[in-house]
């Protein structure tokens, strides 16, 4: 334990040096009408300039000069900025024209995020987010703060509640590293279908340029079986070039997103530390999970590499940049990560249970097979031979659901659910039933005939669902679920 280095009970500023960084925010949020006025100030057009009112520069002028008027207001509230720690709560001071006054109970703290750019690392500075379950919103953020003050506030609120403002936990040491041969495994494993869809898409729209270019009519055959040749092997190339660029974008994303990437567990929380060109720090506390989930692609599960979740409360599940995830290379890793969330697995005692068989073809029959049919009946009327493309839809959906419904698996005890599921990778989850905030029994006039249900938690994390599964059981768990929330 450590004596604190700042009076924490007495209001304090962030560093002057977050001031480059709001005027860096003042000119990007003005940058179009900078270069609007300056372009019209020294790319003028000489044909105009002689019908040009005379007063026009000194509008743009005024108008630029409003514009970064009414920005100056973060200047201002940098300087009225203040936090401090009062009687177990994060207090904030705010405003610019209205003084605003927030309270953060310490104990409410989800996460501490710190960032420090090259910048940051030059005036021994970094900023800091702080968020909480109230909101999906950033409840506190730090342009620029010293580092030995970001350090101390985020051990601070890492601390556990019985535990006073007065002492700092010790960094433990790293528990999870990512070696050269890590990262090389996680770059070919990376998802590539997306960037096979693009050149995809790129081929489909030159196709009619290929069929042009392949029937024409030649007296020679054999010149037509040539051009034939050519057009092939040109999209072969296309698309191995394209695979390999794909490769190298994902290496280079790859070292640069796990670059001095460290996951440090504590006794209180997780403690993540990874970036290239922006260091960054990200602390969780253990009580602030909510969901815990891992999942892997084909080419991850052949090598062992899962990729665990961790799911918050207050956390914008629509913005991918925060979530919290961790590249797993061992198994007894996972388990140790999960310990705290969870230290024994339902699949590990209990039986597992299956979804009901229509969960595989209702889909196929109801959504996919109707827009094959008009899909078809439109493009045989275009061109006869597109029809392969929703042929080829329809079955590939048709077996994606068939194996959805197979490898759909779910066990659960009377503390915790745990979920199996995927097509070609696979994804797993343990949520935990006090975590669930409310629990829906979904059915319809089909599932009520097979009787069905389909059961849905939601957690402060996200939403999970159990689908078509036997209503007997569904209202159990339902019930096993709202006798952990008293």
């Amino acid at each position: 334990m450590q004596v604190p280095e700042f009076d924490w009970s007495k209001p304090q500023r962030a560093s002057q040096v977050a001031l480059i960084f709001i005027i860096g925010k003042i000119f990007r949020e003005s940058w179009l009408l900078v270069l609007f006025v300056v372009g019209r100030k020294f790319i003028r057009n000489e044909e105009k300039q002689g019908t040009e009112a005379p007063g026009l520069g000194y509008y743009l002028m005024g108008m630029l000069a409003v514009g970064l008027m009414v920005r100056i207001h973060y200047i201002i509230q940098h300087f009225r900025f203040r936090f401090y720690i009062e009687a177990g709560e994060l207090i904030i001071l705010s405003g610019v024209l209205t003084r605003k006054k927030t309270s953060i109970p310490l104990n409410r703290v989800q996460s501490v995020h710190l960032t420090q750019s090259y910048l940051h690392r030059l005036t021994n500075t970094c900023g800091m987010k702080l968020e909480t379950a109230g909101t999906d919103d950033t409840e506190l953020k730090i342009e620029a703060i010293r580092k030995e003050r970001a350090l101390e506030l985020q051990a601070i609120l890492q601390q556990k509640d019985d535990v006073s403002v007065d002492s700092v936990v010790a960094h433990p040491p790293a528990l999870i590293g990512i070696r050269p041969v890590d990262l090389l495994k996680l770059a070919l494993s990376e998802n590539h279908i997306k960037t096979l869809l693009l050149i995809l898409t790129f081929i489909l729209a030159r196709i009619d340029d290929m069929q042009n270019f392949v029937d024409v009519e030649l007296e020679d055959v054999e010149q037509q079986v040539d051009r034939v040749r050519l057009t092939t092997r040109l999209i072969l190339s296309m698309i191995g070039f394209g695979l390999l660029i794909t490769l190298v974008v994902s290496f280079i994303r790859t070292v640069l997103r796990y670059h001095n990437w460290q996951f440090r567990l504590t006794e209180q929380g997780f403690q993540l530390k990874w970036g290239f060109f922006q260091t960054q720090q990200k602390m969780l506390l253990h009580r602030n999970v909510q969901l815990i989930s891992w999942e892997s692609n084909f080419l991850r599960s052949l090598l062992g590499i899962r990729t665990l979740r961790l799911f918050t409360a207050g956390e914008n599940i629509l913005q991918d940049a925060h979530w919290i995830r961790v590249p797993v290379l061992q198994k007894a890793n996972l388990h140790e990560l999960t310990r705290s969330y969870q230290a024994v697995w339902p699949s590990e005692y209990s039986q597992a249970h299956s979804v009901d068989t229509s969960y595989a073809w209702r889909q196929t029959i109801l959504v996919i097979l109707p827009i094959t049919c008009i899909s078809c009946i439109a493009l045989y009327c275009w061109k006869p031979w597109l029809v392969i493309v929703p042929s080829l839809f329809l079955a590939y959906f048709s077996v994606s659901n068939l194996i959805r419904q197979r490898r759909f698996r779910f066990w659960f005890d009377e503390h915790t659910l745990q979920i199996r599921k995927g097509i070609w990778g696979t994804n797993e989850l343990l949520l935990r039933f006090e975590k669930v905030q409310q629990v829906e029994v979904k059915t319809s006039p089909f599932l009520r005939s097979r009787k069905l249900a389909t059961l849905v938690f939601h957690a402060s994390g996200d939403v999970v669902s159990l689908p078509y599964i036997p209503i007997e059981q569904a209202q159990f768990i339902a019930d096993l679920c709202l006798t952990k929330q008293v």
